[in-house]
């Protein structure tokens, strides 16, 4: 890929012209660049923390965070287009405080729904697509509820969602299509005489697969000792079995989760207690209900004590996992054909809970994010596969993705997503205490050049101009059209018709696509054949009653023209036309007593015409009028003009 830069020369002399380059307002990516968050709420001594924020592969968004509304914490929500934040508003009005972050998930078309928790239950609220309002709140859950999850598919909008309820993991399943979920009979533990899911060290994480299936993980208490766990969730039931995730009966922390689209293949990524009394994170592929070998994450490093792994992954064999060592260290581990490549150090924030999260897209472009110790700010790396290569890509650069709200609070939380081409949203907290601010940053990549729907044939002088469209996902593109390297008009849909006529010869034209945040990307330039000039037609017409039409049309010839096309007579009495492809056209013609315009066309290659009109009447012809220069004929565009494609 091409790594942004201030400036790419994309051709010689029209770049130079049109002044035209690649520009990233952030530190540069392979393909784009990353940029400081922007607030969705705040600064307020009310901003509590930043709960979840998820974005379907077609670019829809969500965040949620948690804010103090008359003395207690509910659940806020927003929308995120082209990674910005829209108004805020809160999705518990009516309900009792929080007692546990909130979740939110988002479907392509805008269908979302938000899972909290209070002292009265679990509730659900659903927004059946976008520019609808979120619903009532549905209950899920009874009293004793805390800690959801809820992961919704992109395409049709099934959804799973996952709370610990009075010790034990509960679920509920919402179908493609419905408007409420339905909660799963029994439990999801592994003993339902054990405390499960009820803390920060066990809550559950729900995942959904592209083909409807879900997957929860969870930890569980047995005494003094947590062990992970994992089980899957078939539409409206629970699956007969529940993976143990932990090795050889060492305690382990519950799992984060992340399914590939095909519900046969998820990875586990969870915090296991080694014989040394260590901590150590851990990833495992689940296959079916199998989960394979452990595989140390961070090069076997101790964990932070506040530190759980986390994992994503694309929708097959490519993902990301990161963890926080107890030195500091922020390692990443590339999954690459389904298999883990050796851990990273991406950076250090010793003494300070770094909150690192990954995301990666359907493309295998994957971003890890985490709080800095300096600041305390934000950082974030990418890397792009590419797997035509034999060995894993490094991650790049990167760059900071604070905000100008001040220092980013450790522990505040900080989630992250992908669209499925590698544009991503991350979220986190800014500020001071009395002054907190809920802050999106983004990664946005530069648009690809797009492909000019263009030929051969001559075009007249005001061509519609028509090219493929952009393939960004978030909404904002503009596109430049260049004619020998000068601009002449912008569009924001894929295609063009100048307002002033195109020279008459053989032009260079192209398309530059620029994004929201002016990243910028040409297309290669194509010959652009323009002849504005209409043929040179002279008619005589003799004769009473039964008239000779003598029509002669002459047209100049590529290199300097289209060539001729066609004359037609058109004699208006509803009778056939007569038409030739030569250069004359000869004709005799019986007209009744009724009177009828006659007209004579000759038309060119590119669509240009000269035109004769004639008002026939008692067996006679008078010329009214003959078509304008340029070949636009009296009050409107030359007949025959077609669109470039």
């Amino acid at each position: 890929m091409v790594r942004a830069t201030p400036c790419v020369r994309f051709l010689a002399t029209a770049a130079a012209a049109a002044g035209l380059c690649l520009a990233a307002a952030g530190p540069a990516g392979a393909s784009g660049a990353f940029f400081g968050g922007v607030t969705a709420d705040g600064p307020s001594a009310d901003v509590r923390s930043v709960d979840d924020v998820d974005q379907a592969k077609g670019g829809a968004g969500i965040l949620t965070w948690t804010r103090s509304d008359g003395g207690e914490d509910h659940v806020f929500w927003t929308d995120l287009t082209a990674g910005q934040p829209g108004t805020a508003a809160r999705a518990d009005g009516g309900q009792p405080a929080l007692n546990s972050p909130s979740a939110a998930s988002i479907a392509d078309d805008g269908r979302a729904v938000i899972v909290f928790t209070n002292a009265s239950g679990a509730w659900a609220v659903l927004r059946p697509m976008a520019g609808q309002p979120f619903g009532a709140p549905q209950q899920i859950g009874g009293p004793g509820s805390s800690w959801p999850s809820v992961d919704m598919t992109s395409g049709t909008g099934v959804a799973y969602a996952a709370w610990s309820e009075n010790g034990d993991v509960r679920a509920a399943w919402m179908g493609r299509g419905a408007t409420s979920f339905t909660v799963l009979a029994g439990t999801a533990d592994l003993d339902a005489a054990r405390n499960a899911g009820s803390s920060a060290d066990t809550r559950p994480r729900v995942g959904t697969a592209a083909d409807g299936i879900g997957i929860v993980a969870f930890g569980e208490t047995d005494g003094t000792t947590t062990r992970s766990a994992a089980r899957r969730l078939v539409r409206s039931r629970l699956s007969d079995y529940v993976t143990e995730l932990g090795d050889s009966g060492q305690p382990a922390d519950p799992a984060d989760v992340a399914f590939e689209d095909d519900s046969s293949y998820g990875w586990l990524a969870f915090r296991q207690r080694s014989s040394d009394g260590a901590s150590r994170p851990v990833l495992r592929r689940l296959r079916g209900t199998q989960a394979g070998s452990p595989v140390q994450l961070a090069g076997g490093a101790e964990l932070a004590p506040w530190a759980f792994p986390r994992v994503a992954v694309a929708w097959r064999e490519a993902g990301l996992a990161v963890a926080q060592a107890a030195d500091g260290t922020v390692w990443g581990t590339i999954i690459r054909d389904d298999q883990p490549t050796p851990a990273v150090p991406l950076g250090s924030s010793p003494g300070i809970n770094a909150m690192a999260v990954p995301t990666v897209a359907s493309n295998e472009y994957g971003i890890a994010a985490w709080a800095t110790a300096d600041g305390p700010g934000a950082f974030a790396r990418n890397f792009e596969d590419d797997k035509a290569s034999a060995t894993p890509p490094p991650f790049l650069p990167g760059g900071s993705i604070a905000g100008s709200q001040g220092p980013v609070v450790p522990g505040a939380g900080m989630e992250a997503s992908s669209n499925r081409v590698g544009d991503a949203v991350i979220a986190f907290v800014q500020g001071s205490p009395g002054a907190r601010a809920v802050s999106v940053a983004s990664y946005d990549l530069a648009p690809a050049p797009v492909e000019l729907d263009t030929s051969s044939r001559w075009l007249p002088a005001r061509p519609k101009l028509t090219w493929e469209e952009g393939g960004e996902v978030w909404p904002g593109l503009t596109y430049r059209i260049l004619v020998d390297g000068k601009e002449i008009g912008t569009s924001n849909k894929p295609s063009f018709t100048p307002a002033k006529p195109i020279a008459t010869g053989l032009h260079r034209w192209q398309v530059a696509v620029v994004d929201r945040r002016g990243q910028s990307a040409a297309s290669a330039p194509e010959a652009l054949r323009i002849d504005g000039t209409p043929p040179k037609l002279t008619v005589k017409v003799s004769g009473t009653g039964t008239l000779r039409i003598d029509a002669r049309a002459t047209k100049a010839r590529p290199p300097k023209g289209s060539g001729l096309a066609s004359i037609r007579i058109d004699f208006g009495d509803r009778s056939a036309p007569a038409t030739t492809k030569a250069s004359r056209l000869r004709a005799s013609h019986r007209f009744g007593s009724r009177t009828v315009t006659m007209k004579v066309t000759a038309t060119d290659k590119a669509g240009n015409a000269a035109v004769y009109t004639y008002r026939v009447s008692g067996g006679r012809a008078r010329l009214v009028s003959r078509s304008a220069p340029g070949g636009t004929a009296p009050g409107g565009t030359a007949p025959g003009a077609a669109p470039a494609r």
